[in-house]
């Protein structure tokens, strides 16, 4: 960065992917905080039980960041998954079932 200071913003992920069971008490989704260097303020990605992602940011810039972000994190475990079904490997995560 050209003589500016890197801003630190928190991130957080939001998951709620299992449908509601009752209408009293819904179940709590997973937060994960995570600080991200580039975002000039608090973010958020809401992902909806249909496992859609909803991006909550102050400014266009930060919301367009957040967007990538979410993208490369989904891409990181496709990337990943390729590798492994290359490798032969995929029956370790989905287990023995899956070897045939």
């Amino acid at each position: 960065m050209t003589g500016r200071l890197a801003t630190l913003g928190a991130l957080v992920l939001l998951t709620a992917l299992t449908p509601l069971r009752s209408a009293a008490a819904p179940p709590q989704p997973p937060v994960e905080t995570r600080g991200v260097a580039g975002l000039a303020a608090p973010a958020e990605i809401r992902i909806d039980r249909w496992g859609v992602p909803h991006i909550y940011a102050r400014s266009a810039r930060d919301a367009f960041f957040v967007q990538g972000y979410n993208a490369a994190r989904d891409r990181l475990w496709q990337i990943d998954l390729w590798r492994k079904r290359g490798l032969g490997l995929l029956a370790r995560d989905f287990g023995p079932d899956f070897a045939e």
